[in-house]
């Protein structure tokens, strides 16, 4: 079920150098506001809306879980874990 962006050398480095792990850049690009930029590239950004929106989901989501394959492609079933 991961679905891991590729990063480029200069991102990587640049990750490393500022503290950003790669759970954060998937939360970003999950969660995170898209901007269009010159050239055709996007930006996504977390702003004040996206954390309120984040943190409604995870409230919502908390004691609830999801059955996985061992493949990782799969949700088997979806529950109420209390």
């Amino acid at each position: 079920m991961e679905n891991t962006m590729k990063l480029s050398h200069h991102a990587s480095k640049r990750a490393q150098q500022r503290g950003i792990l790669s759970s954060h850049i998937e939360v970003i690009a999950q969660f995170g506001t898209l901007v269009r930029k010159p050239g055709g590239a996007v930006e996504y950004r977390v702003l004040d809306k996206d954390r309120k929106r984040l943190i409604q989901i995870l409230d919502k989501v908390v004691h609830k879980a999801i059955l996985v394959s061992d493949d990782g492609e799969t949700v088997i079933t979806v529950y109420n874990q209390r």
